[in-house]
């Protein structure tokens, strides 16, 4: 398989952003990709098979399973994720996460939902946030992890500005039936400008991200009354450079572990997720 054709298996969901796709089969989500079924499902397995293994090998640190043991998931519950091409990754932290709680509690005992639709700015996911609410059924605990796009500029001008971006988040928070300690922010990540000005994926349509730009989303985000993660101490490219990829904006495998890691440390020993909603 091209691995242009494995990239977008891995970032694209389109049976979430496109309606008429909604419920479609494998025969059909394979055609989109210009796949047969067979090859785009054993793509979809070894994705999947690799995220297991990350999650594995972080279950191998004591200090890590220590807090995955103290997550507060219990069995039966929903876990609703909303998000980018970072959540929707079928290698992202949601993804590990969903391993990691089927080795604590048996294969599907906690349904995780990934809601993430690669490129979605605040405004696209609250036009469609109605919809997934009523498709998933009664949720848990919502995670959420968006801004990122709402800060990329073209011509100098972000997409959305961040007052409307944090009027989107609170509205998101508004129409989802979750008791406060249940909802779980994460903040925008760190990127790295120089990789994305040289990357080719971005250069032909003049995008570009900001630092500065993320930060006064985080900054709003970290305002919010209900548990926030906060990604600017455990996600610093500029220290590692290993957490991105080559263009500059999606994490690597390392970079999703660190999100996975902030994430289940913030659950496992703040005040997080013990309210009934």
């Amino acid at each position: 398989m091209r691995p242009d054709t494995e990239r977008l298996v891995r970032y694209m969901r389109p049976e979430r952003s496109l309606p008429f796709l909604g419920g479609a089969g494998e025969d059909r989500l394979a055609a989109v990709f210009g796949l047969e079924p067979a090859a785009y499902r054993r793509c979809a397995d070894d994705l999947s098979r690799r995220a297991r293994d990350e999650a594995l090998q972080m279950l191998a640190d004591p200090g890590f399973a220590d807090q995955v043991g103290r997550l507060p998931f219990e069995k039966g519950e929903t876990v609703l994720a909303v998000g980018e091409s970072d959540t929707a990754d079928r290698l992202s932290w949601l993804e590990m996460l969903r391993h990691l709680l089927d080795e604590r509690h048996g294969a599907g005992a906690v349904t995780v939902v990934n809601a993430a639709v690669s490129g979605q700015t605040t405004t696209e996911a609250l036009g469609r946030w109605t919809g997934v609410l009523r498709q998933t059924g009664p949720v848990d605990r919502v995670v959420c992890k968006l801004g990122t796009n709402d800060t990329r500029s073209v011509g100098g001008t972000t997409l959305v500005g961040a007052h409307e971006t944090l009027r989107n988040l609170g509205l998101l928070r508004t129409l989802a039936p979750v008791a406060d300690a249940r909802w779980v922010w994460m903040t925008p990540h760190p990127v790295d400008e120089r990789r994305i000005a040289a990357h080719p994926s971005f250069g032909h349509t003049g995008s570009a991200w900001r630092n500065d730009d993320i930060a006064a989303v985080a900054e709003g985000i970290r305002r919010r009354p209900e548990p926030v993660v906060d990604l600017a101490g455990a996600f610093r490219p500029g220290d590692d450079p290993l957490l991105l990829g080559p263009d500059g904006l999606h994490p690597t495998p390392a970079g999703q572990r660190a999100v996975l890691a902030a994430l289940v440390r913030a659950l496992a020993d703040g005040p997080m997720g013990d309210t009934a909603g």
